[in-house]
């Protein structure tokens, strides 16, 4: 198997995660001080505040993100691996005549 990841994420719950944050689109706004090119968030609810699932959402995404495409890439190579192997299976099979359904 691919190398080993860190800890083993539960990505049917971040996947809730991401479902239970705000469905509106997260955007950036540039600083308006003037002096710098930080951008921020722009997800606040109407009051001015950040909404708990939507902030919890922010801090999920930065680790589970990356997980779930780590683990994404080491499943893809293992089909390939899988599919290469049935291939050569298949031909040795065929080669002594055995068939292949």
């Amino acid at each position: 198997m691919a190398a080993q990841l860190e800890q083993v994420r539960d990505l049917e719950a971040d996947l809730a995660i991401c479902e239970y944050a705000a469905p509106a689109p997260i955007r950036t706004k540039p600083c308006m001080c003037g002096h710098c090119d930080k951008l921020f968030l722009d997800i606040a609810h109407s009051e001015g505040r950040l909404d708990p699932e939507d902030a919890r959402f922010i801090v999920e995404a930065r680790v589970g993100w990356p997980h779930a495409i780590r683990r994404a890439i080491a499943a893809e190579a293992q089909v390939d691996k899988l599919q290469e192997e049935i291939r050569l299976l298949h031909d040795l099979l065929h080669e002594q005549g055995i068939p292949w359904d």
